[in-house]
């Protein structure tokens, strides 16, 4: 295991470089710490020294940060402890806890008020240069102005960490003296409610999606394994499977071909890939394992190389209630049985849902194919209502736009199959935004952050 010294969730001077550059993402100064960015190695270059690796603290340290601060910004109240309605949520405010005095919007303190007046977007962020305990106000000429969009303060070290490892910088150029509970920013504060919406989640997806495969870039450069391994490799592979639904687009359907490197898909199987032989490594104890083998199996669903890694598991995984379900579906699908296959599908937990859901278009395909060719006959009619419950869609009218795609004639609330007049759906067409129905709804309330930190959720039948 090679050496690792950077004490800070960013090297130092990245994120100098970076700031004095104006490339610090808007979510990196929202929440007051830089965070590694991902970059993609030279050919020939030496590798990375220790004071530009994180060790293992301080990697799961970054998961902890980027799951519990930077997803929660997407949610539709993206703060803790908001009143009902309140628009400006404690997150921005790096270091405090539920029920700490210090809010980070709301301005608890005299001092901390900042002179934001009610209406403005962007509470102290425009006081650059201020000393602890001034007003902050902006004053003309200063360089951090009022703007949303400014993303660095005025000085070169008003950035994250006034000392090196610290997470709460002083991005106004507010140093803090020892004893100082968070920055001078932290309380810089507007109104309750004043403007500051919650961030649309393709930004958080993308900014969280790039800073997690910036750790696993350290956590394989130092040759990191065991638990510390395991554990960020849960959280990126909770991340990567659920993140797309959320953009409320499926992932594509599986081909026969190489996935683009550095794309979702090719993530994922680096991720179980090295989460698998983690796994397999060593006598350690992993609660997660019977969940992620399973994942595994339901992602490359019917493969055959999935499938004899599953049956070789120890008996105390394989014999599983996750591993169970998994091995149940996949044996339906060999068998043909897509009734079975989808019923069972319909009745998974959220993130299982999220894994197999790339394999749903193609298993409605094959059972509306093989319903084509078994009741083709003119004077059979299929109840439409009753082939939605078949196909886990939520409305007649949503089969009955499936059976439209196939070449199937519909009459009103039934279907008459024809096998003569059956055709493959180009797989190019994303499904309707309402079959996703089939995963989002089980979501039930949780936040996404809960979801990537593993909540448990309970398989549901409908």
């Amino acid at each position: 295991m090679r050496a690792a010294r950077c004490p800070g969730m960013c090297p130092e001077r990245e994120r100098c470089e970076r700031q004095g550059q104006a490339r610090l993402h808007r979510l990196e100064v929202a929440t007051g710490a830089a965070v590694k960015e991902w970059r993609r190695p030279a050919a020939g270059s030496e590798a990375a020294a220790p004071d530009q690796l994180r060790p293992p603290d301080v990697l799961l340290r970054t998961v902890r940060h980027l799951v519990a601060r930077v997803v929660p910004r997407a949610e539709p109240r993206a703060g803790v402890g908001a009143e009902p309605g309140d628009e400006v949520g404690a997150w921005a405010g790096v270091g405090t806890e539920p029920g700490d005095e210090v809010g980070a919007w709301t301005g608890a303190e005299p001092r901390a008020g900042v002179g934001a007046e009610p209406g403005d977007e962007v509470g102290a962020w425009a006081g650059a240069g201020a000393e602890p305990g001034d007003e902050v106000g902006a004053e003309p000429g200063d360089e951090v102005g009022a703007e949303p969009e400014d993303e660095v303060g005025a000085e070169p070290e008003a950035g994250v960490g006034a000392e090196p490892g610290d997470e709460v910088g002083a991005w106004t150029g507010v140093r803090d003296e020892p004893g100082d509970e968070v920055g001078a920013w932290v309380k810089a504060a507007a109104e309750p409610g004043a403007g500051v919406l919650p961030e649309p989640w393709p930004l958080v997806h993308e900014f969280v999606m790039d800073r997690l495969r910036s750790v696993r870039q350290d956590m394989v450069s130092q040759r990191l394994g065991g638990r510390p391994a395991a554990t960020i490799l849960e959280h990126s592979l909770r991340f990567l499977l659920c993140g797309q639904l959320w953009l409320g687009r499926p992932p594509p359907s599986p081909r026969p071909r190489h996935s683009q490197p550095g794309s979702v898909e090719a993530q994922v199987r680096e991720c179980f890939s090295r989460l698998l032989a983690a796994y397999s490594q060593g006598r350690d104890v992993y609660e997660n394992q019977a969940e992620f083998q399973a994942l595994a199996l339901l992602y490359d669903l019917g493969s055959d190389q999935a499938l004899h890694h599953a049956l070789q598991l120890p008996s105390h995984i394989k014999d599983s209630p996750e591993m169970q379900t998994a091995l149940g579906i996949n044996r339906a699908l060999t068998e043909g049985n897509y009734v079975r296959c989808l019923r069972a599908v319909r009745s998974l937990p959220f993130v299982e849902s999220c894994a197999v859901y790339r394999h749903i278009a193609t298993l409605r395909h094959r059972l509306l194919r093989a319903f084509s060719h078994g009741y083709s006959c003119c004077n059979c009619r299929f109840p439409l209502q009753a082939l939605a419950e078949i196909l886990a869609v939520d409305t007649g009218d949503t089969a009955a736009d499936l059976c439209r795609r196939h070449g199937q004639q519909v009459n009103g609330d039934s279907v008459c199959f024809q096998k003569s007049s059956y055709v493959e759906p180009d797989p190019d067409i994303q499904p309707a935004p309402e079959l996703l129905e089939l995963v989002t709804i089980k979501q039930r309330g949780r936040t996404r952050s809960s979801i990537i930190q593993g909540c448990k959720m309970p398989s549901i039948d409908r």
